[in-house]
């Protein structure tokens, strides 16, 4: 057991300090990502057309607003491309030391720093959050949970697979809202969601950092006792030493001693006595024996069947344990794996046919219409653009189903299983509670275009998750959703692979520093309320970020389509 000790200690810290290889091969890859970027960056006077042609990035023609997201960084101005990488560095560090992707702050910094437009920093901004994302589970990917018993991941598998399922179906409820709605709409309602997360986060984080105050000064109060108690039997020992009555016993001690011998002897020879009785009375009672050896028997059988029972079923609980123990102790699990890979996979097919196929201008869906140029989708496009709702649905059961019959085992263990603080139980009340909170999640999300994080976070600290497990658990998820957004944006012509590139690397640069800081101030502080004082504080800088540059687009938009901007747009969904 003392040799097996050290290898939990292990898996609890940091990957990237127990594996140098990792280390290195991240650095390498970062190299190589900025050694591309000047290479494209000065292009030779021989091959600059070959070159700019590659910077348009994709098959697709994209738009024009997005334009600029296909131009070489060449043709960008150096201040601009530093001012905006030194920002998107240090804010993403605090974004992912947090847990979130940090939309809210790349967008504005990408619109007015770089100078590629409030449209075109969309794209850019999800490159940097996939790269956040990515560089933030190098770190925590290997981590364990802080406070469990036994060993667990820190990322909590079983919130985030039920929790994407039903996020992504509320996001494609939500966009259709982004897509209707006016902007000023949009605005009001993010005011009124992002301010009351970073609201009702901080006051949870308050409530954390005090209760944390309260246990340190009742262990220190605690130690405090113990030290006193370990003095006064110090004292009392010395005491007991010095005092010669102990060592010397008086003549009165000897005189009890030999009453206590005399008392011994007439015990001892009353009982010898009474067995010289029970000899005589032997031969009587042989009868009475018999009889009563066969009630003894047949009782034996019984308690013999229940002693088999109670050990068959302590050898049911050990084995069921054991199996509890290794599924938890998956770092990476196959099951939640097996649900998230084919969830992304169906969301870029369905973005990518969505934008190449299933639209509303489409040949097939013309003919539906009788040859007529202009109306509504016909009901393909329906059945398509619904096409989420069964498909995302059907994996939120199948994960419902798996965290069931988890739960299930766990219960019974009983007291066997010792569960971490502030572990999720789910049962049939929390299991149909929580996938329409995630839907919830995913419209206000999809509605305001925003990532996940921002909503999600704080929802996991709301549930009392452990804080750094929240933070872990809500980065997992915008690991997936970036990826789809970044390779939607790319293949469909809006996202140029150079500034892909430069955003990913320096994203995943910030995830790493965040992580990194952030787990370091914890171990010198020991206080994991500041991931949620984090959590808060980005979350309210990032609404007012938004809010802002969504007052200017209301105002340019104003001017030039006076009070057209309060009408609801349906032009998605027809063919002009």
């Amino acid at each position: 057991a003392a040799q097996l000790q050290p290898a939990p200690q292990k898996r609890s810290t940091p990957m990237a300090q127990h594996h140098p290889r990792r280390r290195v091969l991240l650095l390498l890859l970062l190299c190589a990502a900025a050694a591309a970027t000047v290479w494209v960056a000065v292009p030779s006077s021989e091959d600059a057309p070959s070159r700019r042609r590659l910077a348009g990035g994709s098959s697709g023609s994209g738009s024009k607003e997005f334009a600029r997201t296909r131009d070489p960084i060449a043709s960008i101005a150096p201040w601009r491309l530093g001012v905006s990488t030194a920002l998107v560095v240090c804010l993403g560090a605090l974004a992912a030391g947090a847990g979130i992707g940090g939309g809210g702050l790349f967008v504005p910094i990408y619109w007015l720093a770089l100078g590629v437009g409030p449209k075109a920093a969309v794209p850019l901004s999800g490159a940097t959050i996939f790269g956040g994302a990515i560089g933030n589970f190098v770190s925590i990917g290997r981590q364990r949970h802080p406070r469990a018993p036994n060993a667990r991941p820190l990322v909590d598998y079983e919130a985030a697979t039920l929790m994407q399922s039903g996020e992504l179906l509320g996001v494609v409820f939500g966009v259709v809202l982004n897509v209707i709605l006016p902007r000023i709409a949009i605005i009001v309602f993010l005011a009124a969601v992002l301010s009351y997360n970073s609201k009702r986060t901080l006051s949870k984080g308050v409530r954390a950092y005090r209760k944390e105050t309260a246990d340190r000064d009742k262990q220190h109060r605690r130690s405090r006792r113990l030290f006193d108690d370990d003095a006064k039997v110090v004292v009392d020992d010395a005491a007991v030493v010095e005092d010669p009555a102990a060592d010397h016993p008086s003549d009165d001690d000897d005189d009890d001693d030999h009453v206590a011998r005399a008392d011994d002897d007439a015990a001892v020879a009353a009982v010898k006595g009474e067995a010289d009785d029970d000899v005589v009375d032997d031969a009587g009672a042989t009868k009475r024996v018999a009889s009563e050896d066969v009630v003894m028997s047949s009782e034996n059988s019984f308690v013999l069947d229940v002693a088999e029972d109670a050990a068959a079923e302590k050898n049911y609980k050990a084995a069921l344990l054991a199996q509890v123990l290794a599924n938890e102790a998956q770092q990476f699990p196959r099951w939640a794996y097996a649900l998230l890979v084919p969830m992304t996979l169906f969301m870029v097919s369905y973005g990518l046919l969505g934008g190449l196929v299933f639209t509303p201008c489409a040949r097939w869906d013309l003919t539906q219409r009788a040859g007529e140029p202009k109306g509504w989708a016909g009901g393909v496009f329906w059945l398509f653009y619904w096409l989420p709702v069964p498909v995302l649905a059907g994996f939120a059961v199948m994960a419902a189903r798996i965290l069931k019959k988890r739960s299930r085992d766990r219960q019974a263990l009983g007291t066997a299983y010792k569960a971490a603080p502030n572990d999720l139980t789910w049962d049939d009340r929390f299991l149909a509670k929580f996938p329409r909170v995630a839907v919830l999640a995913g419209v206000a999300a999809g509605m305001l275009g925003i990532g996940g994080g921002m909503i999600v976070g704080p929802l996991f600290i709301a549930i009392d998750m452990e804080p750094r497990v929240a933070a872990a658990t809500s980065a997992f998820m915008i690991l997936w959703t970036a990826s789809i957004g970044t390779v939607l944006y790319f293949f469909s012509g809006n996202l140029g692979w150079q500034l892909a590139l430069w955003c990913i690397g320096w994203g995943v640069v910030s995830g790493q520093l965040g992580q990194r800081g952030v787990d370091r101030v914890i171990r010198r502080t020991g206080r994991q309320s500041y991931v949620i004082f984090l959590l808060g504080g980005i979350i309210g800088t990032a609404c007012l970020a938004m809010v802002s540059s969504g007052a200017v687009l209301i105002s340019l938009d104003a001017k030039k389509n006076g009070s057209a901007i309060f009408e609801v747009d349906l032009s998605t969904f027809r063919c002009i």
